[in-house]
């Protein structure tokens, strides 16, 4: 029993040896574990910061992406309105003209001189207007 005591004595003589030193260890991981928590929450912050930037530059490129193709889009309105309007202008000189060409080439297709050759010689003939015959009713 006088060895009991005997550690007994020993342990409460150290006692507050062993208490300081579990304090200060204790502390010691709750420091450790602090720094390594808040490098975590820095590294969390520093990536959801980079991906705010890269949505945020994302956002912009399409927006420029829609904008160039909207000036593509009114470019190529704009160019099908001119070949439109060329078109147009065109159209109405051939329609213009049209009863002037049609007379050329009736004029010019009753004109035509058409040649042949044969073993006994070439032949022209000439074509002339056709004449015209009027019908009337008789009553």
């Amino acid at each position: 029993m006088l060895y009991f005591v005997v550690h007994i004595a020993y342990f409460m003589k150290n006692f507050k040896k062993i208490l300081i030193t579990l304090f200060f260890s204790i502390l010691i991981f709750i420091f450790i574990s602090a720094f390594v928590v808040s490098a975590e929450y820095d590294k969390k912050l520093l990536r959801l910061n980079d991906e705010k930037k890269y949505y945020e530059q994302t956002f912009q490129n399409w927006e420029k992406y829609q904008n160039d193709l909207k000036t593509q889009i009114e470019n190529v309105k704009k160019e099908n309105l001119n070949a439109l309007s060329d078109a147009k202008a065109v159209y109405e000189n051939l329609l213009s003209q049209q009863n002037e060409i049609i007379n050329n080439h009736t004029t010019a297709s009753q004109q035509t001189i058409v040649t042949g050759s044969s073993q006994i010689g070439a032949n022209k003939v000439t074509i002339s207007k056709p004449k015209t015959v009027t019908k009337t009713k008789s009553s």
